[in-house]
C-alpha cells in the first residue's frame, strides 16, 4: 500500500501537472509549435486518464500507451495530435560570420533563448533576449532542454530538429510565446502546457560588423557579495583603483579572496551590478547584451528568481555580476529583461 501510494505522489510531477489533484478523470495537455521555413507545425502530447475530447470539435480517443505508464497517451492511436499549416514568417533570424565564431542573432519578438546544432554537437547561442535585441554571440557547447518541454518531449524535439541537420547548422530560438492562438479543448485540461520553437535551417554566412560582436565579457558572478543594501546597485570602474574597489566589494565574503582578473582588451572599463539582499538563495544575474556609444554603456541583465517551491539556501544572498567593457564609456545604465532601469553608475 505505501507503494502505490508513494506512485500516486508523484504522478502530478511525471505527468508535468501541480501537486493538487484533480478529479479524475483529468488530462494534461503539453503543445509544442515548431516553426520553420517550410510549414508551421503544432504537435500536443497528452498525459493522464484514459477518456474522450474535442480539439476544436474534433474527437479525440485518449488511451495508454502501455500498462501502468505515465508517459505520452496515444491520440486516435497516433503518440501525439499533429496539425500542419503553411509557413509563418517568425520575427527571429541568426546570421552567422565568416570566421565561424561569432553569430548575429536579430530577435524581433522575446525569446527564453536560442541554440545551434552543427550536424554533430548541439551549443547555446544566448539565453533569453528581450524584443528587438540585435546581438553578436559566440556558441558554447551545450544540450538544450528548452524551458517548457518535459524531458522526453524535449529529446523527441531534439531528433526531429537533428534530422534537419545533415544538410548544415540549424537554429533554434524558443520563444517567449506561441505565433498561434490556444487551442479549444472540451474538457479544459488540468493543465495546458504550450512551448513555441523557430527553427532556422539556412543560415547565411556574412562578415559581421565588428562593433556588434560581442564587446565585453563576465569576469565573475555569484551570490555572496559584501554589498549589504537591499537597494540595487551600479558600479563603473575605468581607474585601476575603482576597480580594485570593485573586486573588493564583490568578493569581500570568499575565503581565501579570488585573484584580481587581468582585463582583456588595451582600453576598458570594469562594471559591476549587485541586487541586493535576498532572503534565499536561487538568485542569479547574467548579461543579455552590452551597447556602448556616445560615452554610454547600456547593459541589459537576465535576472532569474527562485520558483515557487524551489529547494534554495535559506539565508541572506547578495547576488551580484562583474563584466568588462571593450572601451572607456562615461556611464553604465543597467536594465531588466523587460528594459526597465534598475540603476545608473558614472566612471570613476
Amino acid at each position: 500500500m505505501k507503494a502505490k501510494a508513494a506512485l500516486w505522489l508523484l504522478l502530478p510531477v511525471l505527468a508535468g501537472c501541480s501537486f493538487l489533484t484533480p478529479e479524475r478523470p483529468y488530462y494534461n495537455a503539453h503543445e509544442v509549435e515548431l516553426l520553420t521555413e517550410n510549414s508551421s507545425e503544432r504537435l500536443v502530447y497528452f498525459y493522464g486518464d484514459a477518456m474522450e475530447i474535442r480539439l476544436e470539435g474534433m474527437p479525440l480517443r485518449l488511451v495508454p500507451q502501455g500498462p501502468a505508464q505515465f508517459g505520452p497517451l496515444e491520440v486516435n492511436g497516433m503518440p501525439y495530435y499533429r496539425e500542419v499549416s503553411p509557413p509563418t514568417r517568425p520575427r527571429l533570424e541568426a546570421l552567422e560570420d565568416i570566421g565561424g565564431q561569432y553569430f548575429e542573432l536579430r530577435v524581433g519578438t522575446a525569446i527564453l533563448g536560442a541554440w545551434l546544432f552543427d550536424g554533430d554537437r548541439w551549443y547555446r547561442l544566448s539565453t533569453a533576449l528581450a524584443t528587438g535585441a540585435d546581438v553578436a554571440v559566440s556558441p558554447k557547447p551545450f544540450t538544450p532542454g528548452f524551458q517548457r518541454l518535459t524531458y522526453s518531449e524535449a529529446k523527441s524535439v531534439r531528433r526531429m530538429i537533428e534530422e534537419l541537420g545533415n544538410n548544415g547548422p540549424v537554429v533554434v530560438f524558443e520563444r517567449a510565446v506561441p505565433s498561434s492562438p490556444p487551442y479549444d479543448f472540451e474538457p479544459a485540461p488540468w493543465v495546458y502546457r504550450r512551448a513555441s520553437l523557430r527553427i532556422q535551417t539556412s543560415v547565411p554566412k556574412v562578415p559581421l560588423s565588428p562593433a556588434l560582436i560581442r564587446p565585453w565579457r563576465v569576469l565573475a558572478k555569484g551570490s555572496y557579495a559584501s554589498y549589504t543594501g537591499r537597494q540595487p546597485l551600479g558600479l563603473l570602474a575605468c581607474t585601476q583603483t575603482a576597480y580594485v574597489q570593485i573586486w573588493q566589494r564583490a568578493t569581500g565574503n570568499q575565503l581565501p579572496r579570488p585573484p584580481l582578473p587581468d582585463l582583456k582588451y588595451p582600453r576598458s572599463c570594469v562594471a559591476a551590478f549587485f541586487w541586493g539582499l535576498k532572503p534565499t538563495g536561487g538568485y542569479r544575474i547574467d548579461v543579455a547584451s552590452v551597447e556602448v556609444k556616445n560615452g554610454l554603456a547600456k547593459i541589459r541583465l537576465l535576472m532569474q528568481k527562485p520558483s515557487p517551491g524551489a529547494r534554495v539556501t535559506q539565508a541572506l544572498t547578495s547576488p551580484y555580476i562583474v563584466v568588462e567593457i571593450k572601451g572607456t564609456p562615461s556611464e553604465a545604465w543597467f536594465y531588466d529583461p523587460s528594459g526597465r532601469l534598475l540603476a545608473q553608475a558614472k566612471a570613476e
